[in-house]
């Protein structure tokens, strides 16, 4: 699977080009890391992570409307949560990108899940270890990310839910999902 770097760059600005390499080649060595049977959907995942990211809240629903998705309550007011759904739906559709591992890792790399695919986890956390992120604990996990990935994402969950506390923004269900079942794996 090849991917287009010239049309993603139609999407995205420099600087998020950037992350998205930077998050694309750290997906694919925690892939490798542990043996994951293809990393190169790991770097496919990661580079197009951000495609829709840098689209305003009216574009992103105008791609929804386009691709007949209504997005969750949730997501409806907020394009830091809306961008990923609607960038699956760009990857898929534009780019014809069709592997649904791929499409899902991109899907929940903002807000991560219960119970997450491999391949999630590893866009979530080479998003979180990516430049540019305002959690406070990315080299933390990153070092985590090649020892025990589960708890990798737990302390990526755990850290955005403060950073969004301190914020004072909306928390989304997948996010509080996301901490929840991975705590919980944590004290079994």
């Amino acid at each position: 699977m090849l991917t287009n770097h010239h049309k993603l760059k139609l999407f995205i600005s420099d600087k998020r080009y950037d992350h998205s390499l930077e998050v694309a080649n750290l997906s694919k060595k925690i892939a490798t890391h542990y043996n994951y049977p293809d990393p190169q959907n790991a770097y496919i995942a990661g580079l197009y992570h951000d495609v829709a990211k840098d689209l305003s809240i009216v574009l992103l629903h105008d791609y929804a409307k386009k691709y007949n998705y209504q997005p969750e309550s949730d997501y409806v007011n907020s394009s830091a949560l809306l961008h990923a759904p609607v960038g699956m739906l760009i990857i898929k559709n534009e780019f014809e990108i069709s592997d649904s591992e791929i499409l899902s890792a991109i899907r929940y790399h903002t807000t991560g899940r219960a119970n997450m695919t491999f391949l999630e986890k590893t866009v979530y956390l080479a998003d979180i270890a990516g430049s540019g992120k305002e959690i406070g604990h990315s080299l933390e996990v990153l070092k985590l990310a090649y020892t025990d990935i589960d708890k990798a994402v737990l302390l990526t969950a755990k850290e955005t839910l403060l950073h969004l506390l301190n914020k004072g923004r909306y928390i989304c269900k997948n996010s509080f999902e996301c901490y929840n079942f991975y705590s919980n794996t944590q004290n079994e």
